[in-house]
């Protein structure tokens, strides 16, 4: 961390950002901020709260990060949406001291995001025009989508990238799902160390889950997994 040179304003009424009463207003001008070695500068923030609705817009416009993104929200106490869309220009990786080597990329982005009261939360994240480089060379990558869905009841998630698909699923909540696969990865290390290795006891730490991998006719999906434990 090094010096920070910046103007910021906020007003607003009220503090709990689901109640209707509540107004805010925030503006912030980063004109200098110095991060391992690199000092960014034109980084702006703006972002509003008026009548449970939510907008914003973030930008920067240095040599090592230009992007545009937008905010659109809605926020009750029974649900939550947030929407973030726009486009990174060009993020240099290298200039920014955050790796040696020269990387970089561009594309677009297309964030939605939402909760609820009783713990469900979804998310859905598209990646367009993908341009990604090296100092060797340059790449263009597929459009790319991330799914997730998280209840009390279940979790699902799932990625596409051009005619790439993979997807999983399970019929228990995320604290269980997460509790339940930290036993059967404890359980599997325990196993290589005894060189005890055991695939039934594993499964039995499991939850029920379905992860299917899919492509398009050119990838001969024939030969693409599908795995399943504990039979859903």
């Amino acid at each position: 961390m090094g010096r920070i040179t910046l103007q910021l304003e906020t007003r607003g009424k009220g503090f709990d950002p689901l109640v209707a009463k509540t107004q805010s207003e925030l503006k912030l001008q980063i004109d200098r901020f110095d991060y391992l070695g690199f000092p960014y500068n034109g980084i702006a923030l703006e972002a509003v709260l008026k009548e449970q609705n939510l907008s914003g817009r973030l930008t920067s416009q240095n040599e090592a990060l230009q992007l545009d993104l937008g905010l659109q929200g809605h926020l009750t106490e029974t649900i939550q949406k947030a929407e973030i869309r726009g486009v990174v220009d060009s993020c240099h990786l290298d200039r920014m001291h955050l790796t040696r080597e020269r990387i970089g990329g561009t594309l677009t982005i297309d964030l939605t995001a939402s909760a609820t009261a009783d713990k469900s939360y979804t998310a859905t994240l598209a990646l367009d025009k993908i341009v990604l480089w090296n100092k060797w060379e340059t790449n263009t990558i597929r459009p790319t989508s991330l799914t997730l869905l998280s209840a009390p009841e279940r979790v699902e998630a799932g990625i596409r990238s051009g005619d790439l698909q993979l997807d999983f699923e399970t019929r228990v909540g995320a604290d269980s799902l997460g509790a339940r696969f930290a036993r059967g990865v404890k359980l599997f290390s325990e196993q290589l160390r005894n060189e005890d290795f055991n695939m039934d006891t594993i499964s039995s730490q499991l939850p029920p889950f379905r992860l299917q991998a899919t492509a398009g006719e050119e990838k001969h999906p024939e030969q693409l997994p599908k795995i399943t434990g504990n039979q859903l």
